[in-house]
Formats: structure tokens, sequence, C-alpha cells
């Protein structure tokens, strides 16, 4: 389980596709979980996790996930140059969201993000 975040916290796989996560000291603003559009095969032996997208065209992100108690987890799409730069990152929040892929952009990852509402 490469990219995620285990200290503390309890993973429990209930069935395909189906996963409960818990932690209730993680500080906000961590990622929980990351998947990436480019990844090293030789160094991570994983294939990557996200399609490839178009510079400047509109994408549309629906998660599947419920949350306890609501507005506890963000997505962060966070978009990469060649070198490696962050050229711009986006916090969604809520059900949908659009958003385009900036120009310039030869990878970028999405992260599941705590949101730090535990209460």
């Amino acid at each position: 389980m490469k990219n995620v975040f285990l200290y503390g916290s309890k993973v429990e796989f209930l069935k395909e596709h189906v996963v409960r996560f818990e932690n209730p000291l993680m500080a906000s603003g961590v990622s929980i979980v990351r998947w990436n559009s480019l990844v090293d095969y030789q160094g991570e032996r994983a294939e990557p996790g996200l399609p490839l997208l178009e510079e400047e065209k509109k994408y549309h992100l629906k998660p599947f996930y419920r949350e306890e108690p609501g507005g506890s987890i963000l997505l962060r799409v966070t978009y990469f140059n060649r070198f490696g730069d962050v050229i711009s990152f986006e916090m969604i929040g809520g059900d949908e969201d659009v958003f385009s892929c900036p120009k310039g952009t030869h990878r970028y990852t999405v992260e599941l993000v705590n949101g730090g509402n535990t209460c």
C-alpha cells in the first residue's frame, strides 16, 4: 500500500472497492492516499493510476466516497511540469467539480486530503 497514510490509521477492506479508513488524530491537510498519472515502473513496480489529460480541456470529477462527518475529506489535484515543479493545484470539495489541466502540464496527482472536520 504505497502512497497511503498509515501512521495510527485503522484501515479495513470490507469488500471489493470498499475501504473504511479511520484516524482521528491525523492533522488537517495531510494526504490520505495519492494517485499518479505518471510513475517510474522500474522503481515502483506499479502502473499509473490516472489517465493522461489534454492541456486546457475541461474534465468532470465526481468522487464516490462517504465521509463522517461531512466536509472531512477534500480532493487535491496538483499539476507538475516536465521538471517536476508544481504549476498549480486545485482543492475540490463536495459532490462533483469541473477542472481543466493547465498548459505545460507533464503529469498530475489526485489526493484524498483530510479536511480537518472531525467533530
